[in-house]
């Protein structure tokens, strides 16, 4: 069972947060980080300066600075399988759109039963423009599903059509 999920109200309210339990090295490894727009060795420093050259007024009472979304594999794919950092690329591109998002992601595979890729996308733009989602999440799915069948990997399926505005699964 593929999963897909859009997350909405993380505890981890800032970037520098959200990074340290990305870059976990109980959970991951540097080689497991993928940059989109940024450098995924150091990305905190590139979204920040983002952040801050497009400064908005509300931006205070906003408080969100990055949208996090989650693949997670099914548990009989192994980090031995060498198409998850494939896959995990391909749909980060999927993600970021034609925006000029800045994303970092990072692939957990361990302590966990199913391997997972989270995506930190910059709530702003490097254009100065806020985070939307791109696409319907039934678009995600297709789009999504199409690199996961691509890879031989299961496919995310719609189980209750109308439990699907967080996330999907099988």
């Amino acid at each position: 069972m593929s999963i897909l999920k859009f997350v909405q109200n993380n505890k981890r309210h800032h970037l520098y947060e959200m990074y340290t339990y990305l870059a976990d090295p109980l959970k991951t490894t540097i080689d497991s980080f993928i940059g989109f727009n940024v450098n995924p060795a150091n990305p905190i420093p590139e979204m920040e300066l983002v952040q801050n050259y497009h400064h908005y007024p509300s931006w205070d009472y906003y408080h969100k600075t990055y949208q996090q979304i989650i693949l997670s594999f099914d548990n009989f794919i192994t980090k031995d399988n060498p198409y998850i950092r494939a896959v995990c690329t391909e749909v980060g591109f999927i993600l970021r759109g034609n925006d000029q998002r800045q994303i970092f992601a990072s692939i957990h595979f361990n302590g966990t039963n199913n391997i997972h890729c989270h995506y930190m996308l910059n709530y702003i733009g490097i254009m100065g423009n806020l985070y939307r989602q791109s696409y319907s999440i039934h678009h995600y799915q297709i789009l999504i599903n199409n690199v996961l069948s691509k890879y031989n990997f299961p496919l995310i399926k719609i189980k209750d059509l109308e439990n699907t505005s967080n996330h999907l699964h099988t």
